[in-house]
């Protein structure tokens, strides 16, 4: 019997195999996932960081630099 499964996940990947092999199952692996999977990741270079609004919703620039108020 074969099966095929696709997982993104390194960690989960890396911890699945590991077991499929622990428990007597070969495992192989296709190369063109693992590129896709590292496509992924350099298209995508700032997904999961963490941005800091100091004041998202103030204005943009100060008041008194405006022509319609003077």
């Amino acid at each position: 019997m074969e099966l095929t499964i696709k997982i993104e996940n390194p960690n989960v990947f890396q911890t699945l195999t590991q077991f499929l092999k622990s428990i007597g199952i070969a495992v192989s692996v296709e190369q063109t996932v693992r590129n896709k999977m590292k496509k992924k990741i350099k298209k995508n270079p700032l997904k999961g960081t963490v941005l800091k609004y100091e004041d998202p919703f103030g204005p943009a620039t100060d008041i008194n630099d405006w022509e319609v108020i003077k």
